[in-house]
């Protein structure tokens, strides 16, 4: 437990810790780098989730809303993953508040997009995708 303030990073993940001043992790594993800004609605309706053959490898471990947060996790560099971001209400993130999602992999940027959807956004990363 402890308390953290919209500027912290949050490590996810298993025995592999990124180390975000290096941005690596260890071999044969990329770093995730999820930053999202959600709308006001965020703290009761918005989350994200990262998969992997039917498993969740990745969530956001912090209650979404309209400050920016960034989570950091290494995932297997070979695997093919999808991000999703939710809005549980269905009137997506409502863009006044510039709310946005950005997804980067290995140091690329492989997602991204702002509130404009109804329930689900995401897409598929890795060098795993066919």
């Amino acid at each position: 437990g402890g308390e953290f303030n919209s500027s912290d990073t949050i490590h996810i993940g298993g025995s592999c810790s990124p180390d975000p001043e290096e941005n690596s992790c260890r071999d044969g594993f990329a770093l995730l780098n999820v930053t999202v800004k959600a709308d006001s609605y965020g703290r009761s309706e918005n989350d994200w989730s990262v998969w992997s053959n039917n498993e969740i490898v990745a969530v956001n471990k912090r209650v979404l809303g309209p400050e920016t947060s960034t989570e950091l996790v290494c995932l297997l560099e070979t695997e093919c993953y999808d991000y999703y971001i939710d809005d549980s209400y269905g009137d997506g993130w409502n863009s006044t508040d510039d709310a946005f999602w950005l997804v980067k992999f290995g140091g690329d940027i492989v997602g991204e997009g702002d509130g404009d959807f109804e329930h689900t956004d995401g897409m598929s990363f890795g060098l795993g995708c066919t």
